[in-house]
């Protein structure tokens, strides 16, 4: 894994699919693929989308694959970002039957 800057995300996002994780506000590590880029969830066949429930402060939303819905991620609250590669990347791109 890569630490990467909040910006970096971002661009990185809103161009295409990014696996990365970051720590939630009850500590727990989550481990995400998402897209800022709404062609490219619907180019994966990801037409119908549900709405994230929560609140946070500076978020950046992301369509998140695995859950099929729009979450967030805020610097402020969530800290550092980490970018997946590898076996960690692969194993959550096969998760969300993305190839």
């Amino acid at each position: 894994m890569e630490n990467i800057d909040f910006e970096k995300w971002r661009k990185m996002a809103g161009i295409g699919i990014v696996c990365f994780a970051y720590r939630k506000i009850d500590g727990t590590c989550r481990k995400a693929v998402g897209t800022r880029n709404i062609t490219v969830a619907h180019h994966y066949g990801f037409n119908e989308f549900e709405k994230g429930k929560g609140k946070s402060h500076n978020p950046q939303a992301y369509f998140d694959f695995e859950r099929r819905a729009w979450r967030s991620y805020s610097p402020t609250l969530n800290g550092s970002l980490e970018l997946l590669d590898g076996a960690d990347a692969a194993e959550l791109l096969q998760k969300v039957g993305i190839s």
